[in-house]
């Protein structure tokens, strides 16, 4: 996904609203990117960041539900109809494929509440086990739908892990109406193997982009020094680590990048060795989320973890009576794990998908057009 802001132009006679900004993602961008682009720049485009697809808390919709109306609806802060008449101006046909939303056939405010408030509703079905795959994928468009138009409100590393792995969910999910316990198949592997390669990415990605950002302090193994007085939203917690002495925070610091970097290529180790990165990854992230708010973002990097441990791992820890309420609520946690349709074309398509990624990783220097999701 690609973020531009436009602002109006110094001419009146071409002047466009300076509420304009575009989300285009990078995987629908295979059309004719040098038109759209023109056309973006036509209007003062400033392409700010480039990304893949993301992931998902879907409850979160329930809130959003509250407040959509005063962000983006008719009279709200950044109004979705005005923006996607600009766009529409802008673009012509092209919009469906560079801003790929449903708010293109409605933007009212009670057309984007029953988005919000339908999403919700789906969540609970899903956590019901109804019908699974069609509920994560009307789930997935849903959140698309809000994500595109909501822009700075929804343009949050979180908010883009929620659609990508909301996606893999879907591939993930039991092909069945009502649910049935216990699955009738495992997880297709491949499904569950580019689940572990977006932890990967997540990790590894969040390591290198500290060190290739110019900041010393992360080198210095200082950041931490300031990190919990400048993070947002700091919690009680983060007063007293902020407080800690130095050595303490440099302490902390090597084992963040420990875990972020080598121990990341754990994930992709076979049992029991993927076990450790997983244990370590979710104590990082408890970590992360004792001192800091970073919305649903260590959650779902847990459930992403959790795919790591297998059913042997529950089998040890829990009693028997109490494994599958266990295994059902990794399921859960997962977006519903159990007998996945046969993903033909999932493999080719996540590939290409990390390929801006990957790319960047290789560069000397971060492009801001093509930014690598950090942790904190």
């Amino acid at each position: 996904m690609t973020v531009l802001g436009l602002t109006a132009d110094a001419n009146p006679s071409t002047a466009v609203p300076s509420s304009l900004s575009v989300l285009l993602h990078d995987a629908h961008c295979r059309l004719d990117l040098p038109k759209i682009e023109r056309g973006l720049a036509a209007v003062g485009a400033i392409p700010l960041a480039s990304v893949t697809y993301a992931m998902a808390d879907w409850l979160f919709l329930r809130a959003l539900g509250m407040q959509v109306t005063g962000l983006i609806g008719r009279n709200g802060i950044l109004p979705a109809a005005i923006f996607l008449d600009d766009l529409k101006t802008v673009l012509g046909r092209a919009r469906f494929a560079a801003l790929p939303t449903l708010c293109w056939f409605d933007t009212s405010d009670r057309f984007l509440q029953g988005l919000c408030w339908g999403g919700a509703a789906l969540s609970l079905a899903l956590i019901a086990g109804i019908a699974p795959v069609v509920t994560l994928a009307l789930l997935w468009a849903c959140y698309l739908s809000l994500l595109n138009v909501c822009r700075v409100f929804l343009g949050y590393q979180w908010d883009v892990l929620l659609l990508e792995t909301g996606f893999l969910a879907i591939w993930l999910a039991p092909v069945e109406l009502l649910p049935h316990w216990p699955p009738r198949a495992d997880p297709h592997p491949i499904a569950l193997w580019l689940a572990r390669w977006l932890l990967f990415r997540l990790m590894f990605s969040s390591g290198v982009v500290k060190l290739r950002s110019g900041d010393p302090t992360w080198r210095a193994l200082t950041a931490l020094t300031y990190h919990y007085e400048t993070q947002p939203l700091p919690t009680p917690l983060a007063w007293l680590a902020h407080h800690l002495p130095p050595w303490f925070h440099q302490m902390s610091c090597a084992l963040m990048f420990l875990i972020e970097l080598p121990v990341a290529f754990l994930m992709l180790a076979p049992p029991p060795v993927c076990y450790v990165a997983g244990v370590l990854t979710i104590a990082l992230m408890l970590l992360i989320m004792a001192t800091g708010n970073y919305c649903f973002f260590n959650l779902l990097a847990i459930a992403l973890s959790l795919l790591v441990l297998d059913d042997g791992v529950w089998h040890r820890m829990l009693p028997g009576s109490a494994v599958g309420s266990s295994s059902c609520w990794l399921m859960l946690a997962a977006s519903s794990a159990g007998m996945a349709p046969r993903p033909t074309s999932l493999p080719t398509w996540k590939i290409l998908n990390s390929a801006p990624v990957l790319r960047n990783l290789a560069r000397p220097t971060n492009d801001a057009r093509h930014p690598i999701a950090s942790l904190p």
